[in-house]
């Protein structure tokens, strides 16, 4: 038998919009209202940048509306970075002005996709999911974008904690808006089974780090050679990577090649 290895990516886009400073951060918050030239070439540089990965969960996207300059930023980022299978869940939906939600992309078939909104008071909180390999031991790999206050995150634990609790092999990212003291001492996450993958990564913000809220999570089957995460301007936050062994029951199907970076867009 032979495992494989795997490598997992979790970015929080802020709607393609880069951040390189606080200043100017505030200066170009008009951009979640408004269409700019510069976002579709900010996007190129998240496609290219997400391209060596083999999965990745994408947080803060637009659906395709006036804000976005009508480009669904899902299937641009699945095109230009070569991805074979995309997931979206819109989960704040206000007709042509903005279509925000989250996503996953996948070199790997996958079959089982769902989508679930997370409790909470306010609307505009969910889980997207899909499972690779097997029928009967697949992966399931959770991408999720969690509230902001704690009492509606420990609700959200106990969902995600269900909702994973009839698969062994399990990976859970996103963005969780939560401290790893809170997320991993709640209840459910901690007799879940699930770990955290990334260890002290700084997220939040990206120009100067000061919170840990971007994790990638996984199942006590699956091991971790390596993780943290990257500094780069696409962003508001910075992203989380990790390099996975996944056990060989999950029969990982033929992988889409990753493509050559001077042949992309």
């Amino acid at each position: 038998m032979q495992d494989h290895r795997i490598r997992v990516l979790t970015y929080n886009i802020h709607v393609g919009m880069g951040a390189k400073s606080a200043g100017q951060y505030w200066m170009h918050v008009w951009h979640h209202l408004m269409p700019h030239p510069r976002r579709r070439d900010n996007l190129l540089n998240i496609a290219h940048f997400i391209a060596p990965y083999d999965l990745v969960g994408l947080q803060e996207l637009d659906g395709g509306s006036f804000r976005s300059g009508h480009i669904n930023q899902i299937e641009f980022l699945a095109e230009h970075g070569g991805f074979l299978c995309q997931q979206q869940q819109t989960t704040r939906d206000l007709g042509l002005f903005a279509q925000h939600g989250k996503g996953l992309l996948s070199r790997f078939p996958v079959h089982a996709i769902q989508e679930y909104p997370l409790p909470s008071k306010l609307p505009g909180r969910g889980i997207v999911t899909f499972c690779i390999g097997d029928v009967l031991s697949p992966l399931f790999v959770v991408n999720v974008h969690l509230s902001l206050s704690k009492k509606a995150q420990a609700k959200q634990f106990d969902f995600i904690a269900e909702l994973t609790s009839n698969y062994k092999h399990v990976i859970v990212m996103g963005d969780f808006n939560a401290e790893p003291d809170f997320l991993m001492e709640h209840p459910s996450i901690k007799a879940s089974g699930l770990h955290l993958a990334n260890q002290q990564c700084l997220t939040y913000p990206s120009w100067k780090p000061k919170k840990q809220i971007d994790f990638i999570l996984v199942s006590p089957s699956i091991l971790v050679v390596e993780s943290g995460m990257i500094q780069c301007e696409y962003s508001d936050h910075l992203p989380v990577y990790a390099e996975l062994i996944i056990p060989e029951e999950v029969r990982l199907p033929v992988i889409c090649p990753i493509p050559d970076m001077n042949e992309l867009d």
